[in-house]
């Protein structure tokens, strides 16, 4: 696990209880990004690059798609997210996946060097993300493949039957993300510019809109995910003290409510191919 601390990586940092969020999330996600890379053939002896990597939970699994011929290499801006996923390429014996540290907001990649570069939830985080994609779109060898998912309709979140603080805290979850130079709806944005380039054609788009019972895995998630930022929104005058508190006590009480349910934030997978 990594340590507690480390400065200007991500605006929801770096620690330790950040680090759990992301190994439960990536798991609770992982049968929808292996549906996604099962859809894209065979990855085997391919070169995979992967934007924003993070402790590398999917890394790992890129890893076991291309074998021993294959190459995967995680671009991250935290030191020690990096270290973590070395750490475990060694004790699992993994070869075939390297690291970077690099700043995805200056980052500059070689020209058409990889068969795959995938990504999710990155470019909501990012602010030069249109020079990013344009890195990326040059980065891909002809015939290769961009593979997104981004969310795209944040505010189609909803909890059901109505519950007033859940929607104030929602929007204090955008609001979050924009006061840090992000945006939680970059998704819809992504075709199009990908498309600013002649050489790319889009393959497919398929929006992601799951729905949740209560104390399910994607229901804890959320739930996580909440508790765990609350503070910060307040802290940052996104949201009152009563808010929050209103908030994370409805949030109980509907986890106990018959016919509760909640619906994440829509996302899309996007998969691009580059002209041969």
């Amino acid at each position: 696990m990594p340590p507690d601390k480390e400065k200007n990586a991500y605006f929801l940092g770096t620690d330790a209880i950040e680090f759990e969020r992301l190994k439960n999330q990536a798991q609770i996600w992982k049968p929808f990004s292996d549906k996604l890379y099962d859809s894209l053939g065979s990855m085997e002896g391919k070169r995979v690059l992967e934007i924003g990597c993070g402790p590398g939970f999917s890394t790992v699994d890129l890893a076991k798609r291309v074998g021993s011929e294959g190459e995967v290499c995680g671009i991250d801006k935290s030191q020690m997210y990096l270290q973590f996923l070395e750490n475990e390429s060694h004790q699992l014996r993994f070869s075939n996946i390297k690291t970077q540290k690099r700043d995805l907001n200056t980052i500059e990649l070689e020209k058409e060097q990889w068969d795959f570069i995938v990504s999710r939830w990155v470019h909501i985080f990012v602010q030069e993300y249109k020079r990013l994609v344009s890195q990326e779109v040059k980065a891909l060898k002809k015939g290769g493949k961009l593979v997104f998912q981004e969310y795209f309709h944040f505010g189609g979140i909803s909890l059901s039957p109505e519950c007033k603080s859940f929607e104030r805290f929602a929007k204090a979850v955008m609001d979050f993300y924009l006061s840090n130079g992000g945006y939680t709806d970059r998704g819809k944005e992504l075709p199009t510019l990908i498309l600013a380039h002649p050489s790319m054609k889009i393959l497919s788009i398929e929006s992601v809109y799951q729905t949740a019972l209560p104390n399910t895995p994607l229901w804890k998630w959320f739930e996580q995910f909440s508790f765990q930022f609350g503070p910060a929104f307040v802290s940052q005058g996104l949201l009152k003290e009563k808010e929050r508190v209103s908030f994370e006590r409805d949030w109980k009480n509907w986890s106990e409510m018959p016919g509760a349910f909640f619906t994440i934030p829509p996302l899309l997978h996007i998969v691009a191919e580059k002209a041969v």
